[in-house]
């Protein structure tokens, strides 16, 4: 399984690993508009690979279509990211990056949350250069809108990030799902 987890300031990441059937390897790089994704899978081995997109569509391989290049089978759409399964070879993608939706306003949502209880007692969530980044005991991420769903965001690691709001419609608390821990904060 390759999945990449860009933002966090990083332009681009790489790793390989020697295994039995030869070198397992992956590469991304940002770009202003897209993500290119380098990956090396050996012989006789397939591998479920997540790549930073929106929709199918938006992804090539070789500067083909997905759906006319042979040896990919797309999987599934979630979370920012398109699914595929590959088998051995050497790939090279492409994806449009996901960029902020321009229809909601971030000025809503940042702030200090403070959370009752348990390892974690605020919850930070800050407006950096137009973009959303959720912070928790340093931790930080950069928060991706669910298309279709008011106040609820994603970041690439996988997290869920749901706000809700008071009767008067302000934003009032978040709530942060990450790796199987749920955190809940009051704004502060």
């Amino acid at each position: 399984r390759i999945r990449p987890h860009t933002g966090g300031g990083f332009t681009q990441a790489g790793a390989s690993l020697v295994t039995y059937y030869g070198i397992l390897s992956s590469k991304w790089n940002v770009e202003k508009d897209r993500i290119l994704l380098d990956i090396e899978i050996p012989a006789n081995t397939t591998s479920t690979v997540y790549i930073p997109a929106a929709v199918a569509d938006d992804v090539t391989e070789g500067g083909k279509a997905l759906s006319q290049v042979s040896g990919i089978q797309v999987t599934g759409a979630a979370d920012g990211y398109v699914t595929v399964q590959l088998g051995s070879g050497v790939w090279h993608f492409a994806a449009r990056r996901i960029m902020p939706d321009e229809s909601i306003d971030y000025t809503e949502y940042p702030g200090k949350y403070k959370v009752e209880g348990g390892m974690v007692d605020v919850i930070e969530i800050s407006l950096q250069q137009g973009k959303l980044i959720l912070a928790v005991t340093g931790n930080t991420g950069e928060l991706y809108p669910v298309t279709g769903e008011k106040d609820r965001f994603t970041d690439a690691s996988g997290s869920v990030v749901t706000f809700h709001r008071d009767a008067a419609g302000e934003v009032e608390t978040v709530k942060v799902d990450v790796l199987g821990m749920t955190y809940e904060g009051l704004k502060m």
